[in-house]
C-alpha cells in the first residue's frame, strides 16, 4: 500500500506498469511512467528503506518514460 501511494504522490496516475525481477537478495523494479516522474521517484527512494527492512532485501527502482 505504501508503495502504491508513493508512486501516485502527485495524483496524476503516471505509473502504467511495474515489473519486479527478484534476484538473489535484490528486487529490481522497472517502473514505466507516461510523464515526468521526479516526485514519484523521490518518494520511492524515501520509502524503499521500509521495504528493504521488512523483507531483508535490496530494492533497485528503475524509472522509464513509456
Amino acid at each position: 500500500m505504501k508503495i502504491a501511494e508513493g508512486l501516485n504522490i502527485t495524483k496524476r496516475n503516471l505509473v502504467k506498469d511495474i515489473e519486479i525481477s527478484p534476484q538473489k537478495d535484490t528486487w529490481v523494479m522497472n517502473i514505466k511512467c507516461n510523464d515526468d516522474f521526479k516526485p514519484e521517484k523521490y518518494q520511492m527512494e524515501r520509502q524503499k528503506k521500509y521495504i528493504e527492512k521488512l523483507l531483508k532485501i535490496s530494492v533497485i527502482p528503475q524509472f522509464y518514460l513509456y
